[in-house]
């Protein structure tokens, strides 16, 4: 049989390759794994954690993944979440308000967290917006 060049494998080949065949891990690059590549396998496969390096995954993924897998949240940069961010990650799990930084939500951001979960209305107006 022959051995497959792992070597040759970006970030995204291997969440993918890690997502249907986890016996692979043993040969996984992890520092080439960018934030899409942890959100998506993570999401999937939640325990291929402890081979994170946290500080990679941005504002964004962090939403998604928070939103799939809320165990995460202690390895949560939280200053990395955006407007956008905070009102999609919230609109899927509102118990997350308390690390919210509210000043960074755009009247867009508003509009899409309201939607989902108008008891943050309140929160709107305290705020004067």
């Amino acid at each position: 049989m022959e051995k497959y060049d792992f070597e040759n494998l970006n970030g995204e080949q291997w969440a993918q390759l890690l997502c249907e065949y986890p016996e692979f891990a043993t040969e996984c690059s992890w520092e080439k794994l960018g934030s899409e590549d942890w959100c998506w396998l993570l999401s999937e496969r939640p325990e291929f954690a402890t081979h994170c390096n946290w500080g990679k995954i941005e504002g964004y993924e962090w939403s998604v993944l928070l939103a799939e897998q809320p165990q995460f949240a202690e390895y949560c940069d939280w200053e990395k979440l955006e407007g956008w961010d905070w009102s999609s990650l919230l609109a899927a799990m509102p118990q997350f308000s308390d690390k919210c930084d509210w000043d960074k939500l755009e009247a867009e951001d508003w509009d899409n967290l309201l939607h989902d979960q108008p008891q943050f209305a309140e929160m709107k107006h305290r705020m004067g917006i």
